[in-house]
């Protein structure tokens, strides 16, 4: 009777051994479970290092959205004044600060900046620019992006969500060391406005609204 007794001891303790050694993610008896991190969780990162609340309120009156009329000469899709048609209630645009897509959503207006061939110049994108910093700056807003977004850093976001979504109109694949990103603050309400340009060509604008937090 004891041999049985020990062969059956001696198969309970290998049969234990051996789990031990199958299960994943464990060593020298850790049981602590290994925890893959969530496709959000390097935006929320991202987001986290921007503090929205460290970008001075202004006190300047912003106007009517999308409160930006294109610079003298230009246009937006050859219109000299934005179109109500071309605004959306709620929309999602990712806005680059500091190399990092961050998503936003808020009421967006999205358009073309365009030069009439009329005006016998070609697209400036040195022109362009220089207006709409002034033009924001005086209206109290700060720069956030005017660093190249890595390819990596688009990737992560995706083609699906950028294109196919149409929530990176101004980003550009070919263009990631053209992205300039502004934003306006005040006591009610954050303004940001992102722009793509390619000189001799044409622009992309975002101006994206949100109610202050």
């Amino acid at each position: 009777m004891k041999r049985p007794l020990i062969c059956a001891l001696l198969l309970a303790l290998t049969l234990t051994a051996c789990k031990k050694e199958s299960t994943p993610g464990t060593a020298d008896g850790d049981t602590t479970s290994v925890t893959n991190p969530k496709p959000g969780d390097k935006e929320a990162v991202a987001d986290a290092a921007f503090d929205i609340n460290k970008i001075p309120v202004s006190d300047k009156d912003l106007g009517t959205f999308p409160y930006f009329a294109p610079p003298e000469k230009y246009a937006y899709n050859y219109n000299k004044e934005a179109s109500l048609r071309d605004i959306k209630e709620v929309d999602t645009e990712y806005f680059a600060i500091n190399g990092k897509l961050i998503a936003q959503e808020g009421k967006s207006y999205k358009i073309n900046i365009d030069k009439p061939s009329s005006e016998g110049t070609k697209f400036s994108s040195d022109e362009v620019l220089k207006y709409y910093k002034d033009t924001i700056a005086a209206l109290g807003g700060v720069q956030v992006n005017d660093t190249e977004i890595a390819q990596a850093e688009y990737d992560r976001v995706g083609e699906k969500v950028l294109i196919d979504q149409h929530y990176g109109y101004t980003l550009d694949q070919n263009l990631l060391d053209r992205i300039k990103t502004f934003v306006i603050r005040t006591k009610d309400k954050v303004v940001w406005v992102q722009l793509c340009l390619l000189d001799q060509e044409s622009g992309r604008i975002a101006v994206l609204e949100q109610p202050a937090k």
